[in-house]
């Protein structure tokens, strides 16, 4: 399997919880940033079949080996969750170097919130 190089990763579980991991927002940031390039790697990827033909968008089936690999190899982990107790994988994006852009929920803020106004 060929990765995009310098790409913005995704983790998306998508089991229950589709709600509030907000998928309908990374789809308008994937449609609204055709410049940059963006890999999603988890469950029920059917979710974002309206974009699967972008060719800014990889989508890779979830692979737990694989997990670690693309977060150290991405150049920015993004999640837009509405609600999180975690998520846990901010904090391995941030063990493995790569910087996070997230929405304001659970963890975001302590783990390692900068306010850049």
């Amino acid at each position: 399997m060929k990765i995009t190089p310098q790409y913005i990763a995704g983790f998306f579980d998508g089991e229950g919880c589709i709600t509030r991991k907000n998928p309908r927002s990374i789809i308008r940031v994937i449609k609204h940033n055709v410049d940059i390039n963006f890999v999603i790697h988890g469950k029920n990827l059917s979710l974002f079949s309206s974009i699967k033909d972008y060719p800014n968008l990889q989508l890779i089936n979830w692979d737990k080996q694989l997990q670690p690999i693309l977060m150290r190899e991405a150049g920015v982990f993004l999640t837009l969750s509405t609600l999180e107790g975690g998520p846990i994988s901010i904090l391995e994006s941030l063990a493995s170097g790569t910087p996070v852009i997230a929405t304001d929920t659970g963890i975001a803020r302590d783990a390692g919130y900068r306010d850049w106004e």
